[in-house]
This record gives C-alpha cells, sequence and structure tokens, in this order.
C-alpha cells in the first residue's frame, strides 16, 4: 500500500522513516511525551498514554448508513406486483391491488356495434378498458374519429387524452378498437399489454 507524507504529500517507501521532500518524521509519536511509537503501538512504551485509533472510519460508515435508512424512510421503495385482466381478446397486467368491480362490467351488441368494458378499483383511483368493434366494418384510428395528442403506449400508436376527472389512451390492434381510462396518468405507463 502506497504512503504519502501527512505534512507535505509527497510520495513515501515503505521503509522511509523521514520525508525526503520536507524532512518530516513518518513514524507515529505519542501526543503525550513525543516518544517514537511502531505503527500498531495501543500504548506509549515511555508514559503509558493510550493512543486511540481514528474513529472517522467508522463514524463515515454510521452516517452513511443513517443517511441510507433516512432515504428509504423518506423515499420508500415500492415494488408493484401485477395481476393479469383481459377485456374480450386483450389481456394487460395491472397493479394487484385493483379489484374488479362487476357492477360496472360492460358487454352489450347495439346494432352490430360490440361493447365490452370493465372496471377495477382500489381505494383511491379506478382503471377502465373498454373494447369496441364491429363485424360488418373495419376500424382504424381514423374513422373511430380519434382525436387527442398522438401517442404510442402499449407498443402502440394511439391517442393519449386528458379529461376533468380521467385520463385515456385509444389504439387499434385486429379491427378492435380499445381503450384504457385511468384517474391518475402514472397508472397508464404502470399497465402493460400481454
Amino acid at each position: 500500500m502506497a504512503k504519502f507524507c501527512k505534512n507535505c504529500g509527497a510520495y513515501l517507501s515503505e521503509n522511509d522513516a523521514f520525508c525526503t521532500d520536507c524532512g518530516k518524521s513518518t513514524l507515529k509519536t505519542c501526543p503525550k511525551c513525543r516518544e517514537q511509537l511502531t505503527a500498531h503501538s495501543k500504548f506509549c512504551p515511555n508514559c503509558g498514554y493510550e493512543i486511540k485509533s481514528s474513529r472517522l472510519p467508522i463514524t463515515i460508515a454510521a452516517l452513511a448508513v443513517i443517511a441510507i435508512v433516512a432515504a428509504i424512510a423518506i423515499f420508500p421503495i415500492t415494488i408493484t406486483s401485477m395481476q393479469e385482466v383481459q377485456v374480450d381478446t386483450f389481456s394487460f397486467n395491472i397493479p394487484d391491488n385493483f379489484e374488479e368491480d362487476p357492477a360496472s362490467t360492460l358487454d352489450e351488441n347495439d346494432n352490430g356495434i360490440i361493447t365490452k368494458s370493465k372496471c377495477w378499483n382500489d381505494s383511491t383511483d379506478f382503471i377502465q378498458i373498454e373494447v369496441l368493434y364491429s363485424k360488418n366494418s373495419k376500424i382504424n384510428l381514423e374513422n373511430a374519429n380519434m382525436k387527442g395528442q398522438a401517442e404510442n403506449l402499449f407498443g402502440h400508436d394511439g391517442y393519449y387524452n386528458e379529461f376533468s376527472d380521467a385520463y385515456s389512451f385509444s389504439f387499434v390492434d385486429n379491427n378492435k378498437l380499445c381503450t384504457v381510462y385511468t384517474s391518475n396518468p402514472d397508472l397508464l405507463t404502470e399497465i402493460e399489454l400481454v
């Protein structure tokens, strides 16, 4: 391990008793009587003074542990487990804490326009997935009259919209228009198309 002079910072070889640049002794001395000590002395051989090793590395390590624990307490690491849900032919992974609301399930056929919808809630937010299609005509983003900000989510080009109480992303896949609604815009980035 390299040694450096504590006085001037010059490089020292292992056996140097004095710095070749500034002449300062490289040996430890007793703070009470100035007797020279060996590198691992715990007591001065001349006066018996207890040589205390520096606690700075231990103090720094302890402070680092305290900082890490405080950071975790302030910014907890949350790992969200997911559950797979399905509406028509679309499967999504949504956060596990959402429960399906059977009262909001919709499955209807109105003059050949098929609409299927399910909703999930947790204590504060909701996720709704709606699928719309027709067996008689092709659906694409243009003829579905979609508006909003062009985005790419779930691996599909589509449209993002903000409403007073919801956020949505709509896309077309296999002649079906799928719209995901959430009460929180961050949920849209957590949801995954399977």
